[in-house]
């Protein structure tokens, strides 16, 4: 397409170190990011991390265990359940203990720990987006179950979070798709809280969708908007109920085509590059 090539002629144009970067992974980034001028910002940004992430991101690609883990991990918890081509990250909130979490870790722990998570899901994405011959993402899970809104997590942490997700958008383009939270203290008040906030938060947040079942009687696997995803992939969770709700008892609305337009923009682009012809591209920065 015009932006492929225009993308690959800015950063052609570049003459410093070296990155390579196939059309596959450019045309990722234009479909993440827009336009021209921010894919272009993006993978000068992702040039840079990959220079002084090194490490860090080598030790993910080859599933060694991030260097602080032993600082992160007896503190906070998370899963990965993979079915296919489906991979869901799942984060209990409140098997993550703050406190002994920042007085055994830095705010450069967090940051290096949780982005070779992000790594490793990333490798995850874009094998199976190579091999599948189409854009695919993960999806997240966040259960509040247990949770006491007593205990909130500390600004450092926070602070160290959004940075590490600052680093992972320019790194990983496309990688994340729904959130899904689950264990809210019941449907009304989340979803006030919820149109309260939702206006303040960008896109992709404000399109997290939340289910408020019981999690002390039903399991994740109860929840509608995970069985919107995952119906057919779920039996290594519990059992289904039938995609109605567990707090109102509503069925949840289900788009059968959500897949269709979910991939629309980025086959659109990967139509028109010949498969022969794919080449990897020295990009100098």
């Amino acid at each position: 397409s015009a932006d492929l090539a225009k993308l690959k002629a800015e950063l052609g144009a570049l003459s410093k170190d070296h990155f390579q970067m196939d059309d596959i992974a450019l045309v990722r980034y234009l479909c993440g990011f827009g336009s021209v001028q921010n894919s272009f910002a993006a993978i000068r940004a992702a040039a840079y991390l990959s220079k002084t992430k090194a490490d860090l991101l080598k030790s993910a690609e080859v599933e060694q265990s991030a260097p602080c883990a032993g600082k992160i991990e007896p503190y906070s918890k998370f899963h990965l359940w993979e079915s296919g081509d489906r991979m869901l990250f799942i984060v209990p909130v409140a098997q993550t203990d703050f406190k002994p979490l920042m007085k055994a870790a830095s705010e450069e722990d967090i940051i290096n720990y949780s982005l070779h998570t992000a790594r490793r899901l990333w490798n995850w994405v874009d094998r199976t987006s190579r091999r599948c011959g189409r854009i695919m993402k993960y999806e997240v899970v966040c259960d509040f179950t247990g949770f006491s809104f007593l205990t909130m997590p500390p600004r450092a942490y926070v602070k160290a979070m959004s940075q590490m997700s600052e680093m992972s958008e320019v790194l990983h383009p496309l990688s994340m798709g729904s959130t899904t939270v689950t264990g809210l203290p019941g449907a009304h008040l989340a979803r006030r809280l919820s149109s309260m906030f939702r206006p303040f938060l960008p896109k992709s947040m404000a399109e997290t969708q939340i289910c408020c079942g019981d999690r002390t009687k039903q399991s994740p696997a109860s929840c509608p908007y995970l069985q919107r995803h995952f119906a057919d992939d779920m039996r290594s969770l519990d059992s289904l109920l039938g995609r109605i709700c567990p707090v109102t008892g509503h069925a949840a609305k289900m788009e059968s085509d959500w897949t269709e337009k979910k991939l629309v923009d980025f086959e659109a682009h990967v139509a028109t590059l010949d498969p022969e012809s794919t080449e990897i591209k020295t990009i100098s920065l």
